[in-house]
């Protein structure tokens, strides 16, 4: 039997996750970051005896829990995540022991504020690097992954400040040598629906209309942006994207701020696809760009030569 030994699953989460705490193989999968196989082979190696599909319908369901969830907001199918049951089984309960469910008018109290501001200005400009936006079926859904847990953060907090309370927030590693990833879940067919409407010229005119053009940089930064010493000494920042519509936005709102990058021709990847880049190389300006977006990541170069002038370039930068 082959042994899959980037995951950790040992006998004793087993015995907690899928016999103490009745979870499926599907949910044990998903919270170690692995596939169901693995998990599987590992329940025959141990000699775990796997429920049947009857007593799986007998697992038992907290419906105050399922109730309260529910009534906070929750889908059915975040419900049956977060239990570790199936859609079924959660909808199952529900009727079995008359949960309403939400009527229309109940789902539009909680539709998401889309009128220009400086929050929906830094989401727009993070949906325009590392977030993004997908339909599921019937659901929609807005997500951000990333492994600053910072930056995850800040996407929580600017999601409530649009009125969507945001999931859980879920981390995996890949495997053991691989940093974990943290992810950031929202559903709103609202708000799914507006963004997909907004080309550029819409988004650039919600920005100026908000007054949104710093938190609009910060959110790109924060996703494309990445900030390094080049040759050892000199600092440098960057921002680069393959969205050349979104690099000449980004290069003009720098510019209206007084920022001067510099934007050579753009580079192609393996895929051909052409690759855009805005440069800042002027020590001052870079300070100067730090201290007017304020980014809750990439501050600080990460350098492990030459100690002392990273240190003393970074104090500079700070005061």
């Amino acid at each position: 039997m082959p042994k899959h030994k980037k995951y950790k699953i040992s006998k004793k989460l087993l015995e907690s996750l899928y016999l103490k705490k009745k979870m499926s193989i599907a949910s044990i999968a998903k919270e170690i970051g692995c596939s169901r196989m693995p998990v599987h082979q590992r329940l025959i190696e141990f000699g775990i005896r796997r429920r049947n599909p009857w007593e799986e319908n007998k697992i038992d369901i907290n419906v105050e829990k399922v109730n309260y969830l529910y009534t906070a907001g929750k889908s059915i199918n975040q419900i049956a995540d977060d239990l570790g049951v199936s859609y079924s089984k959660i909808r199952t309960a529900m009727i079995e022991n008359n949960v309403p469910r939400r009527d229309k008018i109940e789902i539009s109290l909680s539709k998401p504020i889309l009128k220009p501001s400086k929050t929906l200005c830094y989401l727009l400009g993070v949906l325009k690097g590392d977030g993004f936006v997908y339909k599921n079926q019937s659901n929609h859904y807005i997500v951000l992954e990333s492994i600053d847990m910072p930056f995850i953060i800040s996407f929580k907090n600017a999601l409530s400040g649009i009125g969507l309370t945001a999931n859980k927030i879920h981390s995996r590693k890949r495997n053991e040598r691989c940093q974990r990833i943290h992810k950031i879940s929202v559903g709103s067919k609202l708000f799914f629906n507006w963004y997909k409407t907004l080309n550029i010229e819409k988004t650039k005119s919600m920005i100026l209309e908000a007054n949104g053009e710093i938190d609009f940089i910060r959110g790109v930064y924060e996703s494309e942006g990445s900030f390094f010493l080049a040759g050892g000494e000199r600092p440098t920042l960057t921002i680069a994207s393959t969205n050349k519509e979104l690099m000449l936005l980004m290069k003009k709102l720098t510019e209206n701020l007084g920022f001067s990058p510099t934007c050579p021709k753009p580079q192609l990847l393996r895929s051909k696809k052409p690759y855009y880049k805005l440069y800042f190389n002027k020590q001052k300006e870079i300070r100067r760009f730090i201290g007017t977006i304020k980014p809750c990541i990439k501050k600080i170069p990460v350098y492990k030569r030459r100690k002392l002038e990273v240190s003393e370039w970074t104090r500079n930068s700070d005061s």
